[in-house]
């Protein structure tokens, strides 16, 4: 009776002594999870920690890729574990530990050579012998994102029931440290994307922002507001041989970066195709030819390049799919749609014949180039401010190509109120002086 007692009395002994290593590899895996934030090496720690209370010969961890449905290995321990995580992924379903992510629940099997389920390509390709493995979810926020599971217990044939509940609590740990360190890497990522829009929106707007050159001929004004940090549209003063000026307006399809990346280099061949082009419609094909050959993402551009002359009274535009400039006669107050050359946008097809038109320009006239952020600009309702009100106000004239700008721009932030502009707006005009008023 005496040995009977101490035989409980040791079992019980050893069983709190179990419970107390497994407490306080909880408390171990509790504090790692707050040691660090970088996922790779916070996995492997708890990883470790785990191998060391399975007393396991080996053990893994794998996370389902959201674009596939895969498991991946994130960290696999064991003599062969760097070899199985650089050369296996389970599709879903596929082995034990693809049958516990679908179905969510721990699954323990004593001997992997009666199931079915089991799948021997990585015992075969290595050479390792898997015997017994118990295998249970991993999840964040109530879903599934993954497995851990421990292959071969040190010195036993197989894993016990018993030791499912303790697994499963440091899979929940695991779970916990995933979604902490991804959450983290997401809050740095938009930290960067941030202050590379930052940069991005900078450098647009240098370009952009540069003040319209000086001409006594001329006045000039222009205006841009992207709808996000940058934006696609774009607009150019280029200043020409005889005292004439070149002016390009255009809008990038899309937005953001690549927009606003698309939209420099642009700028930068519109600059060298207008010194070495002879009119503007050579301008546009060179440009289309090049832009159609090396365009990314089925991304197109609408533009306007126009060649004012205030010595001969005319300008000569080439229009590629955008909307048509306006100008506003100064003698009358007419205000007037320049159709006509009306062109594939930019991109869209290469070797394409543009046209170009010419029409008069009288002293006093002005004229509008804009881009569609204008006219489609939304009130509360959801209504357009449209073509009809652009002309209304762009009627009302101004002293200048400033004031005309200006005019435009307060009456579409007015029609839009507080809500933010949902596209880029871009507003550009030229007034040709009276001649008695140049600067010689």
């Amino acid at each position: 009776m005496a040995k009977e007692n101490v035989s409980e009395l040791k079992k019980r002994l050893e069983a709190s002594e179990k419970k107390i290593g497994e407490l306080s590899s909880l408390i171990e895996v509790s504090k790692i999870i707050t040691s660090t934030l970088d996922l790779d090496d916070l996995l492997n720690l708890i990883m470790e920690t785990i191998e060391k209370v399975m007393h396991s010969e080996a053990s893994s961890l794998m996370l389902i890729d959201e674009a596939t449905g895969d498991l991946v290995y994130s960290v696999a321990l064991g003599e062969k574990g760097e070899e199985v995580k650089e050369k296996f992924r389970l599709k879903p379903g596929q082995g034990i530990a693809g049958w516990v992510a679908l179905n969510e629940r721990p699954l323990l099997v004593p001997d992997v050579s009666t199931d079915e389920r089991f799948y021997s390509a990585p015992d075969e390709e290595t050479g390792f012998q898997s015997r017994s493995i118990i295998c249970v979810p991993v999840k964040a926020k109530g879903k599934t994102i993954g497995i851990v599971e421990a292959i071969n217990p040190v010195g036993k044939k197989s894993f016990e029931e018993s030791e499912i509940e303790m697994f499963e609590v440091f899979a929940s740990l695991a779970g916990i440290a995933v979604e902490n360190a991804r959450m983290h890497k997401n809050l740095l990522d938009k930290q960067r994307m941030d202050n590379e829009l930052a940069v991005a929106h900078q450098i647009q707007q240098h370009f952009l922002s540069r003040r319209p050159p000086e001409s006594g001929m001329f006045s000039l004004g222009a205006c841009n507001v992207p709808a996000w940090e940058v934006g696609g549209d774009f607009y150019d003063f280029i200043e020409l041989p005889e005292d004439r000026i070149g002016i390009v307006v255009g809008d990038v399809s899309g937005k953001g970066v690549p927009a606003a990346l698309l939209m420099i280099r642009m700028m930068v061949e519109f600059r060298f195709a207008a010194r070495e082009c002879d009119s503007c419609k050579d301008i546009m094909k060179r440009i289309n030819d090049a832009f159609a050959r090396d365009s990314a993402m089925g991304m197109f551009a609408t533009a306007v390049f126009m060649v004012v002359d205030g010595r001969k009274n005319e300008a000569v535009l080439c229009n590629a799919g955008h909307w048509p400039p306006l100008v506003i006669r100064g003698e009358s107050g007419n205000v007037e749609a320049i159709e006509g050359s009306r062109n594939l946008p930019l991109g869209v097809l290469p070797d394409i014949d543009y046209t170009e038109m010419r029409f008069r320009l009288e002293s006093g006239d002005t004229v509008i180039i804009f881009t569609d952020g204008v006219i489609e600009a939304r009130d509360d309702g959801g209504n357009e401010f449209s073509m009809g009100r652009l002309m209304e106000v762009v009627g009302a004239g101004g002293a200048d190509a400033s004031e005309v700008v200006e005019n435009i721009f307060k009456e579409v932030g007015a029609f839009v109120g507080q809500r933010p502009f949902h596209d880029d707006l871009t507003i550009v005009a030229a007034q040709l002086r009276p001649q008695q008023s140049w600067k010689r």
